[in-house]
């Protein structure tokens, strides 16, 4: 925004610091796009700073990167002894299972971070993001909790001889893993410059 004098387009602060030829309530506030106003108008708002959150809102943000990854890298430690035993799949499937997943939760950032630059910005994305992780550490925990979300629990020794589950079952799995990989797309490119953006 520019200042500009109405009567004679002096304006530039003479030795004293004011303005040489005019008062205040003579100064318009112009702006690149030909708006004018006079001082204290909604056009001087524009003009607040807003402060930056600091160390306070960068524990929020360090702690929700935290917990995100602990939710995954986690889950991952565990996950091929849960396919196997739980849900009875071969080792094979479940290694696919994994890697699958795996490689797409480490693509997904990517896509994260073009639609948060681009569309939404780093707040929206970040919020979105933490409650798809949610969702999708609840999804998974619902699959072990309730006996409807996996496999019937088999005695054999052979966990080839179990039944394997059902489509609903792996659908509810396999929504949980989509909502953790959205979850991860949009934590991971955007914590750290979120975080930077406190103390600007």
């Amino acid at each position: 925004m520019v200042l500009e004098d109405r009567k004679d387009g002096s304006s530039l602060p003479g030795r004293s610091g004011s303005f040489s030829k005019s008062s205040p309530s003579e100064l318009d506030v112009v702006d690149p796009y030909k708006r004018i106003s006079s001082p204290g108008s909604i056009l001087d708002a524009e003009k607040v700073e807003k402060k930056p959150g600091g160390w306070r809102a960068v524990s929020f943000i360090l702690g929700n990167e935290t917990l995100e990854r602990l939710g995954s890298i986690g889950l991952l430690a565990n996950f091929m002894v849960y396919l196997t035993k739980v849900f009875h799949l071969e080792q094979v499937d479940a290694a696919n299972v994994i890697n699958i997943w795996s490689g797409f939760t480490n693509l997904t950032p990517l896509v994260g971070a073009y639609i948060s630059d681009t569309y939404v910005g780093r707040f929206k994305t970040i919020a979105f993001a933490s409650f798809a992780t949610l969702l999708g550490l609840i999804t998974i925990t619902l699959t072990a909790s309730f006996p409807q979300l996996h496999p019937a629990s088999c005695n054999s020794q052979d966990p080839l001889s179990c039944g394997g589950p059902n489509k609903l079952q792996i659908g509810v799995l396999l929504l949980g893993l989509c909502f953790l990989s959205v979850g991860s797309g949009g934590i991971r490119p955007c914590s750290i410059p979120f975080g930077v953006d406190q103390f600007d």
